[in-house]
Protein backbone atom coordinates (compact mmCIF):
# COMPACT_ATOMS: atom_id res chain seq x y z
CA UNK A 1 0.00 0.00 0.00
CA UNK A 2 1.25 3.47 -0.87
CA UNK A 3 2.37 5.70 1.98
CA UNK A 4 1.31 8.83 0.10
CA UNK A 5 -1.31 10.58 2.22
CA UNK A 6 -3.84 10.91 -0.59
CA UNK A 7 -3.87 7.11 -1.09
CA UNK A 8 -3.18 6.02 2.49
CA UNK A 9 -6.14 8.06 3.77
CA UNK A 10 -8.48 7.61 0.84
CA UNK A 11 -12.06 7.37 2.21
CA UNK A 12 -13.28 3.77 2.49
CA UNK A 13 -16.98 4.39 3.12
CA UNK A 14 -19.59 7.13 2.77
CA UNK A 15 -19.09 8.24 6.38
CA UNK A 16 -15.45 9.21 5.80
CA UNK A 17 -16.10 11.26 2.65
CA UNK A 18 -15.86 15.01 3.30
CA UNK A 19 -17.60 17.81 1.45
CA UNK A 20 -19.80 15.65 -0.80
CA UNK A 21 -22.81 14.94 1.43
CA UNK A 22 -25.41 15.37 -1.31
CA UNK A 23 -23.53 13.08 -3.69
CA UNK A 24 -23.21 10.43 -0.97
CA UNK A 25 -26.89 10.69 -0.10
CA UNK A 26 -27.94 10.32 -3.74
CA UNK A 27 -25.76 7.27 -4.29
CA UNK A 28 -26.88 5.54 -1.09
CA UNK A 29 -30.56 6.20 -1.81
CA UNK A 30 -30.44 4.90 -5.37
CA UNK A 31 -28.34 1.85 -4.44
CA UNK A 32 -30.65 1.01 -1.53
CA UNK A 33 -33.70 1.18 -3.79
CA UNK A 34 -31.94 -0.57 -6.67
CA UNK A 35 -33.47 1.85 -9.17
CA UNK A 36 -30.33 2.28 -11.27
CA UNK A 37 -27.28 0.26 -12.30
CA UNK A 38 -25.47 3.03 -14.18
CA UNK A 39 -24.05 6.19 -12.62
CA UNK A 40 -22.40 9.27 -14.09
CA UNK A 41 -20.17 11.07 -11.56
CA UNK A 42 -19.23 14.58 -12.69
CA UNK A 43 -16.91 17.09 -11.06
CA UNK A 44 -13.50 18.78 -11.00
CA UNK A 45 -10.30 16.81 -10.72
CA UNK A 46 -9.38 15.68 -7.20
CA UNK A 47 -12.87 15.82 -5.70
CA UNK A 48 -13.31 12.06 -5.24
CA UNK A 49 -15.24 10.73 -8.24
CA UNK A 50 -13.44 7.40 -8.60
CA UNK A 51 -13.21 7.01 -4.83
CA UNK A 52 -16.97 7.43 -4.48
CA UNK A 53 -17.53 5.02 -7.35
CA UNK A 54 -15.48 2.33 -5.57
CA UNK A 55 -17.21 3.03 -2.24
CA UNK A 56 -20.59 2.72 -3.97
CA UNK A 57 -19.61 -0.56 -5.59
CA UNK A 58 -18.59 -2.08 -2.25
CA UNK A 59 -21.72 -0.67 -0.58
CA UNK A 60 -23.81 -2.43 -3.25
CA UNK A 61 -22.18 -5.80 -2.58
CA UNK A 62 -19.02 -5.92 -4.69
CA UNK A 63 -15.80 -7.46 -3.45
CA UNK A 64 -12.65 -5.57 -4.41
CA UNK A 65 -11.67 -8.34 -6.85
CA UNK A 66 -14.85 -7.64 -8.81
CA UNK A 67 -14.27 -3.91 -9.30
CA UNK A 68 -12.58 -3.14 -12.60
CA UNK A 69 -10.91 0.28 -12.98
CA UNK A 70 -10.46 1.55 -16.52
CA UNK A 71 -8.71 4.70 -17.76
CA UNK A 72 -10.65 5.90 -20.80
CA UNK A 73 -7.65 7.96 -21.93
CA UNK A 74 -5.81 4.76 -22.85
CA UNK A 75 -8.76 2.40 -23.39
CA UNK A 76 -11.02 4.48 -25.58
CA UNK A 77 -11.82 2.23 -28.53
CA UNK A 78 -14.52 -0.23 -29.55
CA UNK A 79 -12.38 -3.30 -28.88
CA UNK A 80 -11.61 -2.03 -25.38
CA UNK A 81 -15.29 -1.65 -24.54
CA UNK A 82 -16.14 -5.04 -26.03
CA UNK A 83 -13.55 -6.67 -23.77
CA UNK A 84 -15.18 -4.94 -20.80
CA UNK A 85 -18.57 -6.28 -21.80
CA UNK A 86 -17.18 -9.80 -22.09
CA UNK A 87 -15.70 -9.61 -18.58
CA UNK A 88 -18.89 -8.20 -17.06
CA UNK A 89 -20.98 -11.03 -18.51
CA UNK A 90 -19.47 -13.42 -15.95
CA UNK A 91 -20.72 -13.72 -12.40
CA UNK A 92 -18.60 -12.22 -9.56
CA UNK A 93 -15.45 -14.16 -8.73
CA UNK A 94 -14.70 -12.61 -5.33
CA UNK A 95 -17.66 -14.03 -3.45
CA UNK A 96 -19.76 -10.85 -3.63
CA UNK A 97 -23.13 -10.21 -5.19
CA UNK A 98 -22.11 -7.69 -7.85
CA UNK A 99 -19.46 -6.77 -10.40
CA UNK A 100 -18.66 -3.12 -11.11
CA UNK A 101 -16.71 -1.25 -13.71
CA UNK A 102 -15.35 2.24 -13.00
CA UNK A 103 -14.39 4.19 -16.12
CA UNK A 104 -12.28 7.25 -15.28
CA UNK A 105 -12.34 10.33 -17.55
CA UNK A 106 -15.04 8.56 -19.55
CA UNK A 107 -15.47 11.56 -21.87
CA UNK A 108 -12.34 10.22 -23.60
CA UNK A 109 -14.27 7.26 -25.04
CA UNK A 110 -14.91 7.40 -28.77
CA UNK A 111 -18.45 7.71 -30.11
CA UNK A 112 -18.26 4.16 -31.47
CA UNK A 113 -17.17 2.92 -28.05
CA UNK A 114 -20.18 4.61 -26.46
CA UNK A 115 -22.45 3.09 -29.12
CA UNK A 116 -21.05 -0.34 -28.24
CA UNK A 117 -21.78 0.20 -24.53
CA UNK A 118 -25.30 1.59 -24.99
CA UNK A 119 -27.20 -1.70 -24.85
CA UNK A 120 -25.17 -2.91 -21.85
CA UNK A 121 -26.05 0.28 -19.99
CA UNK A 122 -29.70 0.24 -21.02
CA UNK A 123 -30.18 -3.47 -20.26
CA UNK A 124 -27.36 -4.43 -17.86
CA UNK A 125 -26.86 -7.89 -16.41
CA UNK A 126 -28.52 -8.15 -13.00
CA UNK A 127 -25.15 -8.38 -11.24
CA UNK A 128 -23.46 -5.46 -13.07
CA UNK A 129 -22.94 -1.82 -12.01
CA UNK A 130 -21.47 0.87 -14.25
CA UNK A 131 -19.73 3.99 -12.91
CA UNK A 132 -18.66 6.67 -15.39
CA UNK A 133 -16.42 9.39 -13.93
CA UNK A 134 -15.67 12.61 -15.78
CA UNK A 135 -14.44 16.16 -15.39
CA UNK A 136 -16.63 17.15 -18.34
CA UNK A 137 -20.09 15.61 -18.37
CA UNK A 138 -21.09 17.71 -21.38
CA UNK A 139 -18.82 15.51 -23.50
CA UNK A 140 -20.73 12.37 -22.56
CA UNK A 141 -23.37 11.55 -25.21
CA UNK A 142 -26.93 12.41 -24.31
CA UNK A 143 -28.01 8.82 -24.97
CA UNK A 144 -25.72 7.76 -22.12
CA UNK A 145 -26.44 10.66 -19.74
CA UNK A 146 -30.18 10.04 -19.86
CA UNK A 147 -29.68 6.38 -18.92
CA UNK A 148 -27.48 7.10 -15.89
CA UNK A 149 -28.12 8.46 -12.43
CA UNK A 150 -26.14 11.70 -12.52
CA UNK A 151 -24.17 12.70 -9.44
CA UNK A 152 -22.32 16.02 -9.20
CA UNK A 153 -19.25 16.52 -7.02
CA UNK A 154 -18.01 20.00 -6.13
CA UNK A 155 -14.75 21.60 -5.09
CA UNK A 156 -14.38 21.63 -1.31
CA UNK A 157 -14.43 24.89 0.62
CA UNK A 158 -11.59 25.81 2.97
CA UNK A 159 -13.40 24.54 6.06
CA UNK A 160 -13.98 21.13 4.47
CA UNK A 161 -10.35 20.92 3.35
CA UNK A 162 -9.27 21.78 6.88
CA UNK A 163 -11.27 18.81 8.21
CA UNK A 164 -9.66 16.47 5.68
CA UNK A 165 -6.21 17.68 6.70
CA UNK A 166 -6.96 17.64 10.44
CA UNK A 167 -7.73 13.91 10.33
CA UNK A 168 -4.42 13.09 8.64
CA UNK A 169 -2.44 15.45 10.86
CA UNK A 170 -3.90 13.73 13.92
CA UNK A 171 -3.29 10.21 12.60
CA UNK A 172 0.30 11.02 11.60
CA UNK A 173 0.95 13.03 14.78
CA UNK A 174 2.20 16.00 12.78
CA UNK A 175 2.86 19.49 14.13
CA UNK A 176 1.59 21.90 11.50
CA UNK A 177 1.05 25.57 12.35
CA UNK A 178 -2.11 27.42 11.35
CA UNK A 179 -0.15 29.68 9.00
CA UNK A 180 1.37 26.70 7.17
CA UNK A 181 -2.04 25.02 7.06
CA UNK A 182 -3.52 28.13 5.46
CA UNK A 183 -0.97 27.95 2.64
CA UNK A 184 -1.58 24.23 2.13
CA UNK A 185 -5.33 24.85 1.84
CA UNK A 186 -4.98 27.89 -0.38
CA UNK A 187 -2.79 26.06 -2.87
CA UNK A 188 -5.14 23.05 -3.01
CA UNK A 189 -7.74 25.09 -4.94
CA UNK A 190 -10.65 23.04 -3.59
CA UNK A 191 -9.15 19.60 -4.27
CA UNK A 192 -8.91 17.20 -1.32
CA UNK A 193 -6.31 15.14 -3.15
CA UNK A 194 -4.15 18.19 -3.82
CA UNK A 195 -4.48 19.29 -0.19
CA UNK A 196 -3.00 15.98 0.98
CA UNK A 197 -0.23 16.14 -1.61
CA UNK A 198 0.51 19.67 -0.37
CA UNK A 199 0.57 18.46 3.25
CA UNK A 200 3.23 15.88 2.43
CA UNK A 201 5.34 18.56 0.75
CA UNK A 202 5.02 21.18 3.50
CA UNK A 203 4.56 19.20 6.74
CA UNK A 204 8.04 20.09 8.01
CA UNK A 205 7.76 23.80 7.24
CA UNK A 206 7.59 26.18 10.18
CA UNK A 207 6.43 29.40 8.50
CA UNK A 208 3.96 30.35 5.79
CA UNK A 209 6.79 31.71 3.66
CA UNK A 210 8.69 28.44 3.91
CA UNK A 211 5.55 26.48 3.05
CA UNK A 212 4.80 28.69 0.07
CA UNK A 213 8.32 28.14 -1.22
CA UNK A 214 8.07 24.37 -0.73
CA UNK A 215 4.73 24.19 -2.53
CA UNK A 216 5.92 26.53 -5.25
CA UNK A 217 8.76 24.11 -5.95
CA UNK A 218 6.46 21.09 -5.80
CA UNK A 219 3.53 22.53 -7.75
CA UNK A 220 5.71 24.13 -10.34
CA UNK A 221 7.88 21.22 -11.29
CA UNK A 222 6.19 22.36 -14.45
CA UNK A 223 5.14 26.02 -14.43
CA UNK A 224 1.40 25.42 -14.57
CA UNK A 225 0.59 27.55 -11.52
CA UNK A 226 2.82 30.28 -12.94
CA UNK A 227 0.68 30.16 -16.07
CA UNK A 228 -2.52 30.45 -14.01
CA UNK A 229 -1.22 33.54 -12.23
CA UNK A 230 -0.06 35.01 -15.53
CA UNK A 231 -3.50 34.54 -17.09
CA UNK A 232 -5.10 36.59 -14.33
CA UNK A 233 -2.98 39.65 -15.20
CA UNK A 234 -2.54 41.56 -18.46
CA UNK A 235 0.34 39.92 -20.32
CA UNK A 236 1.89 39.51 -23.72
CA UNK A 237 1.99 36.48 -26.00
CA UNK A 238 5.83 36.30 -25.88
CA UNK A 239 5.66 36.15 -22.08
CA UNK A 240 3.13 33.32 -22.30
CA UNK A 241 5.39 31.43 -24.71
CA UNK A 242 8.29 31.85 -22.30
CA UNK A 243 6.23 30.10 -19.62
CA UNK A 244 5.07 27.41 -22.04
CA UNK A 245 8.68 26.72 -23.03
CA UNK A 246 9.29 25.58 -19.46
CA UNK A 247 6.77 22.74 -19.82
CA UNK A 248 9.36 20.63 -21.62
CA UNK A 249 9.25 18.73 -24.87
CA UNK A 250 6.12 16.62 -24.28
CA UNK A 251 3.77 18.46 -21.92
CA UNK A 252 0.61 16.87 -20.57
CA UNK A 253 -1.71 19.52 -21.99
CA UNK A 254 -4.85 17.88 -20.60
CA UNK A 255 -3.29 17.81 -17.13
CA UNK A 256 -2.37 21.50 -17.48
CA UNK A 257 -5.93 22.29 -18.59
CA UNK A 258 -7.41 20.58 -15.51
CA UNK A 259 -5.09 22.50 -13.16
CA UNK A 260 -6.05 25.79 -14.84
CA UNK A 261 -9.77 24.98 -14.47
CA UNK A 262 -9.41 24.07 -10.79
CA UNK A 263 -7.35 27.19 -10.13
CA UNK A 264 -9.85 29.50 -11.85
CA UNK A 265 -12.76 27.86 -10.06
CA UNK A 266 -11.15 28.68 -6.73
CA UNK A 267 -10.38 32.24 -7.85
CA UNK A 268 -14.02 32.76 -8.84
CA UNK A 269 -15.19 31.52 -5.43
CA UNK A 270 -12.99 34.08 -3.68
CA UNK A 271 -13.38 36.96 -6.12
CA UNK A 272 -13.77 40.38 -4.46
CA UNK A 273 -15.43 42.10 -7.42
CA UNK A 274 -17.65 41.39 -10.41
CA UNK A 275 -14.81 42.26 -12.80
CA UNK A 276 -12.40 39.83 -11.14
CA UNK A 277 -14.99 37.04 -11.21
CA UNK A 278 -15.88 37.75 -14.85
CA UNK A 279 -12.22 37.69 -15.88
CA UNK A 280 -11.54 34.34 -14.20
CA UNK A 281 -14.83 32.97 -15.55
CA UNK A 282 -13.77 33.87 -19.08
CA UNK A 283 -10.48 31.99 -18.65
CA UNK A 284 -12.33 29.01 -17.18
CA UNK A 285 -14.63 28.93 -20.18
CA UNK A 286 -11.66 29.00 -22.57
CA UNK A 287 -10.11 25.96 -20.88
CA UNK A 288 -13.34 24.08 -20.11
CA UNK A 289 -13.36 21.55 -22.96
CA UNK A 290 -11.11 18.46 -22.67
CA UNK A 291 -8.32 18.16 -25.22
CA UNK A 292 -7.97 15.47 -27.85
CA UNK A 293 -4.40 14.20 -27.42
CA UNK A 294 -4.14 13.42 -31.14
CA UNK A 295 -4.30 17.16 -31.86
CA UNK A 296 -1.09 17.88 -29.95
CA UNK A 297 -0.64 21.43 -28.68
CA UNK A 298 -3.34 22.99 -30.89
CA UNK A 299 -6.28 22.87 -28.40
CA UNK A 300 -4.10 24.26 -25.61
CA UNK A 301 -2.81 27.09 -27.80
CA UNK A 302 -6.38 27.94 -28.77
CA UNK A 303 -7.40 28.16 -25.10
CA UNK A 304 -4.35 30.28 -24.35
CA UNK A 305 -4.87 32.57 -27.32
CA UNK A 306 -8.51 33.20 -26.46
CA UNK A 307 -7.56 34.07 -22.89
CA UNK A 308 -4.73 36.45 -23.78
CA UNK A 309 -5.57 37.95 -27.16
CA UNK A 310 -9.37 37.96 -27.39
CA UNK A 311 -10.98 41.22 -26.45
Amino acid sequence: MSNAYHTKYRPVNFETVRGQSQACKTLQTVLDKGTSQAFLLEGPSGTGKTTLARISAIYAGCERADISDVDAATNSGVEDTRRLQDVMAYRPIGGGEKRAIVIDECHGLSQKAWDTLLKSIEEPHEHVLWFFCTTNGAKVPKTIRTRCTRVTLNLLNDNELAKVLARVISKEKLDVSDSVLDVIIREAHGSARQALVNLAAAENCTTAKEAAKALHTMLESDPTIDLCRFLLKPGSWPKAMAIVAQFGEQPNYEGIRIVVCNYMGKVIQGAKSDDAAAHALGILENFASPYNTSEGSAPFMLSLGRSILAE
